[in-house]
């Protein structure tokens, strides 16, 4: 069972834009901090929707969303994650959105990376790297060759992500330079670091800790959720068969001086891994609290929790790309977005269970409503937030529609088996232990966050408490052959932050990894 997210999703990234420029521009804008990515998005391309975008005469104006790099104009694989593209495929979605909104609908085409701005360049025979290296004369000269008539460039202010945390933590500039067939501005907006920090890859800010008393156990494991891998090492055997999976034991980094510090690795063999199906497993422990009210109790037992899945840079789930296809249909492929607004998998308390039922409404236990309790007012008290931070349309006595709870007993679903990338309700494409070179990430254009399996773990937002804070090679994924795997459409609310965010790197062993990491089994 899954969340399904309702915005159309689109991806971003030119896997050949690896620079930025540093440009000049006629003008200023600034606005007030964003707490994370998604709402920086949303302020930039309102931003730039206020800025009286010229009507075009005749046709569509083209526009380029490049991608978003360091000060440098890098991507440092370690060190950035896939920070860029989560922050341009935000800013391209957002403005796809507002614009079919505005009096503009129809007058902008908003090119996605692949195809799209990759297709453009390819085509027209031109260097997209002069886009972030001229003025804005040049730059402008470049994109009437690539028929771009508009084009958003952005990077933040700073190189390492650990020019913004631990002693150094401050808010993150960002910069977007708008350049227009005619003029051009600047958009700049500060950022809470925390965000960034989650989705740059930093073990410190958002892997469970190795060595602390509150977080993880001193093997690295979590005591609230569980994440396992497995390959499939008998097909002759149903899947449903446990016999059938052979499990791959994690390691995790437990030397505090690396940079590596409590991120999960996987070591794959070729020879038995290579070309081999594989599966997540994804378990939720059941740890709850005991508040002094009975309902509080009773609803922290019971409290769902939704996973996103993201391998590669790429969701688990295939979702609206945002083209069309030759009959006028939305196509669903693979997606990059920010873990919050992805399509997620539901993990129920231990013993619980969720059933499809439309249209069903599932209320809160003993009336309990989204209003202030104990004093402590509850978040969004009308609406809360669904999986992409917006608006869910639930009542304030609501807790869950299209689903309804069942009590079989044992684990019920606070375990799910992720077998593939789902396409739709009832089929999955296998995962697959491949190369880089034929990764489901390179597919799309994004290959700088290959080898990297995260799982972001968001907690059932409940009228209970305000919303939690989070805590702290070449191998690459292949869609492989078709399997069943019947999923279902619920809503509920969600935490606006992840508790526990899993990174799991997984290399073949000829590939060296870093020296001194101290690697240490996860039981």
């Amino acid at each position: 069972m899954f969340l399904q997210a309702r915005v159309r999703t689109i991806m971003l990234l030119c896997s050949a834009f690896f620079s930025v420029c540093a440009l000049d521009s006629s003008s200023q804008i600034h606005a007030a901090d964003a707490a994370n990515l998604p709402e920086l998005a949303d302020k930039f391309v309102s931003k730039i929707m206020a800025s009286n975008l010229p009507t075009p005469a005749s046709g569509k104006l083209r526009v380029g969303v490049f991608a978003f790099a360091n000060k440098s104009g890098k991507y440092p694989k370690t060190d950035f994650g896939p920070l860029g593209q989560v922050i341009q495929g935000q800013v391209e979605s957002s403005l796809r959105k507002s614009l079919g909104q505005s009096p503009l609908a129809g007058k902008y085409s908003v090119l996605t990376a692949v195809p799209g701005l990759q297709d453009v360049f390819e085509t027209a025979n031109l260097d997209p790297q002069g886009i972030y290296s001229g003025t804005v004369t040049s730059v402008r000269s470049l994109l009437n060759s690539a028929n771009i008539q508009v084009a958003i460039i952005g990077r933040f202010d700073f190189d390492s992500v650990t020019e913004i945390s631990g002693n150094n933590a401050r808010d993150a500039k960002v910069t977007v330079t708008v350049i227009l067939p005619s003029t051009d501005f600047t958009v700049e907006l500060t950022v809470q670091p925390l965000d960034i920090l989650t989705q740059a890859g930093s073990g410190q800010i958002s892997q469970p800790d190795p060595g602390s008393l509150t977080g993880t156990n001193s093997n690295g494991a979590s005591p609230k959720y569980s994440v396992k891998m497995f390959w499939k090492s008998d097909e002759n055997k149903p899947d449903s068969d446990a016999s059938s999976w052979t499990s791959i034991p994690l390691e995790i980094a437990t030397n505090p001086n690396s940079e590596l510090y409590s991120v999960f690795f996987l070591k794959l063999t070729k020879a038995t891994h290579k070309g081999k199906r594989y599966k997540i497993q994804l378990a939720n422990k059941g740890v709850s609290q005991t508040f002094g009210d009975a309902t509080d109790t009773l609803l922290d037992a019971d409290r769902l929790v939704a996973a996103a899945v993201i391998l590669d840079g790429v969701n688990s789930f295939y979702q609206d790309t945002g083209l069309i296809d030759s009959s006028g249909n939305p196509v669903a492929g693979p997606v990059v977005r920010h873990p919050s607004l992805v399509t997620k998998w539901i993990l129920t308390a231990p013993g619980r269970a969720l059933q499809p039922s439309p249209n069903n409404v599932v209320g809160y236990p003993n009336g309990r409503k989204w209003t202030p309790v104990n004093g402590t007012p509850a978040m969004n008290t009308s609406v809360g937030q669904d999986t992409e931070g917006a608006r869910i349309g639930l009542g304030v006595d609501q807790r869950l529609l299209n689903g309804n709870f069942i009590s079989p007993g044992g684990l019920g679903g606070s375990v799910q088996d992720i077998r593939g990338f789902q396409k739709n309700s009832n089929f999955a494409d296998a995962f697959v232990f491949g190369d880089a070179a034929g990764s489901i990430a390179e597919g799309v254009g994004i290959t700088n966050d290959v080898g990297l399996i995260a799982v972001h773990f968001y907690e059932e937002l409940l009228p209970i408490h305000t919303p939690s804070a989070p805590s702290n090679s070449a191998a690459g994924t292949l869609p492989g052959q078709e399997l069943k795997n019947t999923v279902f459409k619920v809503k509920v609310r969600l935490e606006p932050n992840p508790t526990e965010v899993w990174r799991i790197f997984y290399r073949y062993e000829d590939e060296v990894l870093p020296l001194n990491l101290n690697l240490q089994p996860v039981n």
